[in-house]
């Protein structure tokens, strides 16, 4: 399990942000204690500073001996004060102080003594020293522990606020990244089950809205299409199978009985044309079927452009027109001009046909059929094509876009059951919404195309 967290992403990218923190981090100390060391010296350097112009501000007015004297004085009543002096003349003899000869140095200065520490070891100073005009040498320095131990603390805060936030973040990396895996473990089953073919799984969710929920949403939602989509092809297949059986049963009957039965050349012939109409009945649903394929596979979407619907409508309208007046029904059109949609031009003038061809089919003679065509105003296009036929009950409407699923009542009339079916891929494919409604009395097909 460990090994597993810790090749996990999650980990990975903690600790590459740890790491990065913690760079943050000392980059930060580093100045502080930059910064901080700097200050403690300037701060160092001018008490010391101080005491040297104390020590020498009348310098040459009063003789070496009064200088040399105020530090002996120093040295044996101000306990707290810098604690190391020494005064050279010009020609580098001490004349007092408790350090011991050196060459001038003028300014800030850095020295070991040996043995001047409380246990007999060595004492690290820091000293400010001045050439005064005539030559001679002072220099008042002090024990620079102060400063080397500020040093230390910083150090060692460096090292235990790196040590922390290495813990924090390996730690908090282990912990997110177990629980990463868990999420992701829980999908890994959930998975094998559905490859196996336990499609009603889903993946589970915790509703927090994060981008596993996001994630789960559109698997989930994908998982729903396809289940809904084998499903289909399940209905598909048994739809098939059940209504072609009769009319490849007619086909071969009408074969038989021109082999057998067919005296003369024209009943011979007659025969033939029949079983030929039959079979091109057959092909026609084939081709329906692989159109509804085509269309609900949505490689069409790519070769999609403007098209005038008002247009097409009409023109479709016009084409039903005089079959429609020939069976004694009317078509009425109520068409709002210069509408256009982004689509397939084929494909919804098809779906137009297959409209108003299902209402032609399912209403009475005398009556006639509406259509209309109008912008919403969320600059959708509505179509509506209603009619005054039986209709299709509310438990009924959502089946009929099935393919081959006819009502009882519609048995009687000729089609396939793949008229609607064709109209709901479009639909789908050009992203609109299809619904049915009731007309009172009759069927309304209402398309919100975008």
């Amino acid at each position: 399990m460990r090994a597993r967290i810790l090749r996990t992403t999650s980990f990975r990218l903690t600790a590459l942000y740890t790491v990065v923190f913690g760079a943050s981090v000392a980059v930060i100390l580093g100045i502080l204690y930059w910064a901080t060391e700097g200050y403690t010296e300037r701060q160092f350097d001018a008490t010391l500073t101080t005491v040297v112009t104390e020590l020498t501000e009348d310098y040459p007015n009063d003789p070496p001996e009064e200088i040399a004297s105020d530090i002996e004085q120093s040295l044996a009543q101000d306990p707290l004060g810098p604690g190391f002096y020494l005064f050279e003349d010009r020609d580098g003899r001490r004349l007092a102080g408790n350090l011991p000869a050196m060459a001038p140095a003028p300014g800030p200065v850095d020295l070991t003594l040996p043995g001047g520490g409380k246990d007999g070891g060595e004492v690290r100073l820091r000293g400010m020293g001045k050439i005064l005009v005539d030559g001679a040498f002072v220099l008042v320095a002090a024990d620079r522990a102060p400063i080397d131990d500020l040093q230390e603390l910083w150090l060692r805060g460096l090292g235990w606020g790196l040590l922390a936030t290495a813990v924090l973040g390996v730690g908090g990396g282990l912990v997110v990244s177990a629980g990463v895996l868990r999420r992701v473990d829980a999908i890994n089953r959930i998975c094998l089950k559905i490859m196996e073919g336990d499609l009603s799984q889903r993946l589970p969710g915790r509703g927090t809205d994060d981008e596993f929920d996001r994630l789960t949403g559109v698997v989930n939602a994908m998982l729903d299409r396809i289940e809904a989509l084998l499903e289909g092809l399940r209905q598909v297949s048994t739809d098939i199978a059940h209504d072609l059986r009769t009319p490849l049963g007619r086909l071969r009957q009408q074969l038989e009985g021109a082999l057998l039965r067919s005296g003369t050349a024209a009943e011979y012939e007659r025969s033939v044309e029949r079983a030929m109409a039959e079979a091109d009945r057959l092909l026609g649903i084939f081709n329906a079927l692989l159109r509804i394929a085509q269309v609900e596979a949505g490689s069409r979407r790519r070769g999609f452009a403007r098209v005038d619907l008002s247009a097409l409508v009409g023109t479709v309208a016009d084409v039903f027109q005089a079959s429609a007046e020939e069976q004694g029904r009317a078509i009425r059109c109520r068409i709002e001009p210069e509408m256009a949609v982004t689509g397939d031009a084929d494909l919804l003038s098809q779906a137009v046909a297959n409209l108003i061809e299902n209402a032609l089919r399912h209403t009475p003679a005398g009556t006639a059929i509406d259509i209309a065509l109008s912008r919403l105003r969320d600059g959708r296009a509505e179509l509506v094509v209603a009619d005054r036929g039986p209709g299709v009950p509310a438990e009924e409407r959502e089946r009929v876009f099935r393919r081959f699923y006819r009502l009882e009542q519609s048995r009687h009339t000729p089609g396939n059951g793949l008229g609607l079916s064709l109209v709901a891929a479009t639909a789908q494919l050009h992203r609109a919404e299809v619904s049915l409604g009731d007309n009172h009395p009759g069927l309304r097909v209402t398309v919100l195309l975008p």
